[in-house]
């Protein structure tokens, strides 16, 4: 296999690993006035099977059936690794999940900050990925 070849392969596994969000599946939280719904601590709702909603930050919550009762599913944004020049952008809370999670930005993208920052002070906050 020629070099380009490994090259190509490696750039889409980074690709879809860069990009697969943390997944938590929790039993969920039934009250007894719902018995087959799903209660969302976070938002202090009730949502049918199936439903999805959107949780405060950055994520997604959703309510499934499984063979133990009901799931609680939660997804977040994904880890992102990168060089130490670049920096994740902040999160874009009015944006819903998957859209609102940072992104990577490093030199010569287009939306770069740490040509026009002087000092540490300035620069956006280091990863605690790296």
């Amino acid at each position: 296999m020629s070099r380009q070849a490994y090259l190509a392969i490696f750039v889409i596994f980074q690709t879809l690993f860069t990009y697969e969000s943390a997944k938590l599946v929790l039993p969920a939280n039934i009250l007894r006035e719902h018995p087959n719904k799903c209660f969302s601590l976070a938002l202090c709702k009730v949502f049918n099977i199936d439903d999805s909603w959107e949780l405060p930050g950055c994520g997604r919550g959703s309510c499934s059936r499984s063979r133990n009762g009901l799931d609680e599913i939660i997804q977040t944004c994904p880890e992102i690794y990168f060089e130490s020049d670049c920096y994740l952008s902040p999160v874009e809370v009015k944006l819903a999940y998957p859209m609102c999670c940072p992104k990577k930005v490093c030199p010569g993208d287009k939306n770069y900050m740490g040509h026009v920052c002087k000092n540490q002070q300035n620069r956006p906050p280091p990863n605690p990925h790296v």
